[in-house]
């Protein structure tokens, strides 16, 4: 609990709409956590008849974090992660002085409990260019990215996470791949158009 509520003074002065959320909500009995082989805490979600998944390394969750975060681009400026688990490959981003803005977004209000019950994550929940979708409904996300500032935008996925909410993930992933379009589209027309026009005439 002390953890906890570390994490949630952070929060409030950053997203006191989001804290008021967590505040507010159960504790979900389908979460657990348990300490992986190197002392970190990891989380795995039963999904009944003995199945259970796991969202990060039993073993070792920063390495795991550490090899994610650094498939990240180079130059990338706007970068936004697609399920955020307990958060060990965000941290791992801050410590590879990522400086863009984030754009973190999590289909499951439980499992962002669970993290900040579970994890120190005061690097991302502090910074101001972070900003948060937990369990947000399409369109609040598609009006933020339609008046996002310039910039070179990409997207990662956390496959972990968001593999346990497809449905939700998909049409986001979809809003994303349009976003980064229409940005190529803008800078360099012509190539852009090109590659369109191929995969009309593929698709029909």
């Amino acid at each position: 609990m002390e953890l906890l509520e570390k994490n949630l003074s952070i929060l409030r002065k950053r997203n006191p709409v989001l804290a008021g959320r967590l505040e507010g909500h159960t504790v979900q009995q389908c979460w657990e956590t348990h300490p992986a082989h190197n002392g970190q805490v990891t989380a795995r979600k039963i999904l009944g008849e003995g199945l259970v998944r796991y969202v990060h390394s039993r073993h070792n969750p920063e390495k795991e974090a550490r090899q994610w975060a650094r498939l990240i681009p180079q130059g990338t400026e706007i970068l936004t992660v697609l399920g955020f688990g307990l958060g060990y490959h965000t941290l791992a981003l801050k410590k590879q002085k990522y400086r863009g803005l984030l754009i973190i977004i999590e289909a499951d209000l439980g499992l962002f409990q669970r993290a900040l019950r579970s994890v120190a994550l005061k690097p991302v929940l502090e910074d101001p260019r972070t900003q948060w979708f937990v369990q947000e409904n399409p369109e609040p996300i598609k009006e933020f990215f339609n008046h996002l500032h310039p910039g070179t935008l990409r997207y990662r996925v956390y496959s972990p996470a968001t593999d346990l909410h497809p449905d939700y993930y998909q049409p986001i992933r979809g809003m994303l791949e349009e976003h980064i379009f229409e940005r190529r589209l803008r800078k360099a027309p012509i190539f852009s158009q090109g590659i369109r026009k191929l995969l009309s005439e593929m698709i029909q």
